[in-house]
């Protein structure tokens, strides 16, 4: 479905003889569906860097931390929903781990209920950020630090608005002028671009 759409929108920005009109491309597609069109050269190139290959079981990962923002939003989301113990412990109860991580902003997650138990507040934490996050295979790590390492040209450990935008522009072929951060989302620069995966 999505390289439906990918390839429609590709067709719509070429004229008649071939050649790509870039502005009459943000002039005919509204910014929602611009900004998706975006995410979806902006993940085709990921796919095609390898990013979305499955790890096979056993084989080391590392795990980016939650943004800080998200992270709070999770505390809150526990402080919500938790519950007290009879020796006082707080906890999320299963049925409502679902739920606490919608209430945080993370949705669709896939939660085998049967194996679910009370949570405390480190443990929910620890369960939003597998639920959010991507881990990366050593091989990923090392693409991802050499994709930030060719753009963060001013050497600031984190990648400004323009610099994203030559990431972008180089892994999709677009040069969208004035690119803003949300046609991708603020998560996009912190799952893929991120300098310290731990």
């Amino acid at each position: 479905m999505a390289s439906k759409i990918l390839e429609a929108a590709m067709s719509q920005r070429q004229n008649e003889s071939g050649s790509a009109e870039n502005e009459k491309l943000s002039e005919s597609i509204s910014g929602d569906v611009s900004g998706q069109v975006y995410g979806l050269l902006a993940a085709q190139a990921l796919s095609e860097l390898g990013f979305f290959e499955p790890l096979p079981p056993g084989t080391p990962s590392s795990l980016p931390l939650l943004p800080e923002r998200l992270k709070q939003d999770c505390t809150a989301a526990f402080r919500t929903y938790r519950r007290f113990t009879d020796d006082g412990k707080e906890v999320i109860d299963p049925y409502d781990i679902k739920n606490a991580l919608m209430y945080a902003g993370i949705f669709g997650t896939q939660l085998n209920q049967e194996r679910l138990f009370p949570l405390t507040e480190a443990q929910f934490v620890h369960v939003a950020n597998e639920a959010y996050m991507t881990r990366f295979s050593p091989r990923q790590v090392a693409l991802a630090e050499d994709l930030f390492g060719k753009f963060d040209a001013d050497g600031s450990g984190a990648l400004e608005l323009d610099e994203l935008h030559m990431v972008i522009q180089e892994m999709t072929g677009v040069d969208e002028a004035g690119l803003e951060e949300k046609r991708f989302g603020s998560g996009f620069a912190a799952w893929i671009l991120m300098k310290s995966v731990s």
